[in-house]
């Protein structure tokens, strides 16, 4: 812990790829990443402060700037790659409607706070690039994204069979207490209000919700699986320990949070997501156990849709979802889009078309609509932007044959990391708060990196 701590006044040994404030800088990435995605445990048994997840970050910051300012110079230059001019883009237009809003005569705290949720976090893509300048530290990432997911994954099914099967109350997890006490949905919440009893609510895992917890869990999933479904074994000892282990760990992971989708949390959403990664992401691997991993996959398939136990948990789950919503808010068309969006936006005066109007809230299901609405234009772009060119340089990645198989695997794995976060924004959005956002900026940090040692490289 020493050498995180000294940090040499030196330009050289305090700026370099082995630099004191490079090493703290990573450091405190990691931590802050282990942080938020276990904020509210975190929060109900040692410290309840929702700004817990902002510490790390501001201070990671404050060590960015002070090596912009020991190395004497900044500046966007042409050299710079499009994703991060994306990025920088993406930055700016957070810090433009800060002003816009504070114009609009929207409160400095709510203006803020929505910087901070969702424009913010992208400092962490500048910071992971910095910092994950080396495969060692990458494969780091690697093995904290597979641990939380795996924590996710094995805490949900404990929840389900203590709360659900033995009988135990949802209060014996102090992450579900705190929950019943901020969150507005449930009935006797410190605000007052709700429409969800305690004692029904579903499984909420370690996020405080089934949506925030299937999402990320599919998430990391999606990003995990090239490394828990091997198409070669051609890797070295140096690697993830992921990567050694033997397939049928890797497929046991995938039945077991098959059975937290679709039958603990029964997130609709994320049992398409959920089929997306084991019959479509399998194409991107071009292995030769591809073929393998489809066969299983709807071997798999074929046993739950026809095992009586799985259909009555379906059966189940699907009444418990009807109870819990009003019959009226059926999913059809209007429920999911009740107002035109196109509409609304050419009705607008100009500078609200591009960037957006902070008093619209869409109501609708489809939640990418209801940021654009509230962001605009310009947002909208460079979201969008920012997935297709991430979605680009990832394949680049993966055809150029020069490339080392471990990035290989993270390209791969980032593919499917996005293709999660973007089909979630379909739904609930997840991507646009934390965790996801802060794990996204991460990945797409360590690929461009990999992206920039090889861009210059002939395939």
């Amino acid at each position: 812990m020493d050498r995180y701590l000294n940090l040499y006044l030196d330009r050289e040994r305090a700026i370099g790829p082995k630099g004191s404030i490079i090493r703290l800088m990573r450091m405190l990435l990691f931590v802050h990443i282990l942080i938020v995605s276990f904020q509210i445990p975190f929060r109900a048994i040692v410290l309840d402060t929702t700004y817990i997840r902002d510490i790390l970050p501001f201070t990671i910051v404050f060590l960015l700037l002070g090596l912009v300012a020991i190395s004497g110079s900044f500046g966007i230059k042409r050299s710079y790659s499009l994703l991060e001019k994306l990025f920088f883009g993406y930055l700016l237009l957070g810090m433009l409607l800060v002003i816009f809003w504070l114009l609009e005569g929207i409160h400095v705290v709510d203006a803020f706070r929505v910087f901070r949720n969702h424009f913010f976090p992208v400092i962490l893509f500048f910071i992971a690039k910095k910092t994950l300048a080396s495969s060692y530290y990458r494969t780091t990432i690697v093995n904290i994204f597979f641990i939380i997911a795996l924590t996710l994954l094995l805490m949900s099914l404990v929840e389900y069979i203590l709360i659900k099967i033995i009988g135990y109350s949802p209060y014996v997890f102090p992450w579900n207490r705190d929950v019943f006490m901020t969150s507005e949905r449930y009935i006797g919440n410190e605000g007052g209000g709700g429409y969800i009893l305690p004692e029904s609510s579903p499984i909420l895992g370690l996020l405080g919700w089934p949506h925030a917890t299937a999402a990320t869990l599919m998430s990391l999933i999606a990003f995990c699986y090239p490394y828990i479904i091997k198409t070669t074994t051609n890797f070295t000892q140096s690697l993830s320990w992921i990567v050694r282990c033997p397939n049928w760990i890797g497929y046991s992971i995938l039945v077991l949070t098959g059975v937290a989708i679709f039958f603990i949390f029964g997130v609709k959403m994320h049992m398409v997501t959920y089929i997306f990664v084991l019959l479509l992401l399998p194409f991107f691997t071009k292995g030769k156990n591809l073929r393998k991993n489809i066969i299983i996959a709807l071997f798999l398939f074929i046993i739950v849709l026809n095992n009586n136990t799985f259909q009555s948990i379906i059966i189940s789950k699907t009444i418990e979802g009807l109870e819990q919503i009003n019959v009226n808010q059926a999913s059809t068309l209007y429920s999911l889009i009740p107002a035109n969006p196109v509409a609304d936006l050419v009705n607008r005066p100009i500078v609200n078309i591009f960037l957006g109007n902070w008093n619209y809230y869409y109501t609708g299901e489809i939640r990418l609509l209801t940021y654009t609405a509230n962001l605009g234009l310009v947002w909208f772009f460079l979201f969008a932007g920012i997935f297709i060119v991430g979605f680009f340089y990832a394949r680049k990645v993966i055809s150029n044959r020069f490339v080392k198989p471990f990035d290989r695997l993270f390209a791969i794995g980032t593919i499917g990391l996005l293709s999660v976060c973007f089909l979630d924004m379909g739904h609930y959005a997840r991507v646009m708060t934390w965790p996801m956002i802060d794990m996204l900026m991460v990945c797409l940090g360590g690929l461009v990196v990999i992206y920039d040692n090889h861009s210059k490289i002939k395939r």
